[in-house]
């Protein structure tokens, strides 16, 4: 008899701490990205000969780029996560808290009226759309063939995300992503020549420089990217 209410006890016990290690996920979190990004178009690269001519040349730059963005997380579900008893292991698990305020199943009494506390309800395992979330992205630096650069203008995108568990989601973006390019008018008149007249038209230049807002300005690129995020506190 003992030994019956020992493994009772000790049954109820671990119940309590089971139902007890609810958490649920806020609805709007920050965190870190990381993966490929594929721009739709190929940006170019422009400088000139080293030689006396100084000719305009041109080169593409690589579309794709690892990327590593910073993310704001809107759920789309309402979230949690639960420990529960799985074959006897305790395992803790992401589930839907939308039952609780569905269902008209109670597990306690107080007096004549029946209650129910979340600690008391087993909740159903996150349906895929339950675990749907919605992301803004703010690009802090890319890497790719030729350069590591950290970010100073404002790319990034917008994405869906689906948390895989409750503290990795994978992520697909649309992105717009800046690059510095070289004005029209003199790609269309000096590319492959050689004479880019400089501001006061009696020298050429013999070097590019892309903060120089007379010969470069800022074009944004579509892009799409997939990203691993990890949440930085539920």
């Amino acid at each position: 008899m003992k030994k019956i209410t020992t493994i009772f006890l000790l049954f109820f016990y671990a119940n309590n701490i089971v139902n007890a290690q609810t958490t649920e996920f806020k609805g709007v979190t920050v965190g870190i990205g990381l993966g490929y990004s594929y721009l739709t178009e190929t940006p170019k690269d422009y400088f000139l000969t080293t030689d006396a001519s100084h000719k305009l040349q041109a080169q593409n730059l690589s579309q794709g780029s690892i990327v590593i963005s910073s993310m704001l997380s809107i759920k789309l579900g309402k979230l949690g996560t639960q420990t529960q008893q799985k074959n006897g292991v305790a395992k803790n698990q992401l589930v839907s808290l939308r039952k609780y305020e569905e269902t008209n199943t109670v597990r306690t009494m107080s007096g004549n009226r029946a209650t129910a506390t979340k600690d008391d309800v087993t909740y159903d395992t996150a349906r895929f759309r339950d675990r749907l979330s919605l992301h803004l992205s703010l690009n802090l630096a890319e890497i790719n063939s030729n350069n590591v650069s950290f970010n100073k203008a404002i790319d990034g995108g917008i994405g869906i995300g689906y948390l895989v568990n409750d503290f990795t989601q994978v992520a697909l973006f649309y992105d717009m992503i800046r690059v510095r390019q070289l004005r029209d008018f003199f790609v269309d008149n000096y590319l492959n020549k050689s004479g880019i007249p400089t501001g006061n038209g009696t020298e050429v230049y013999n070097a590019l420089d892309d903060k120089d807002k007379n010969l470069f300005y800022s074009k944004y690129y579509s892009g799409i990217s997939v990203k691993v995020i990890f949440t930085l506190g539920k």
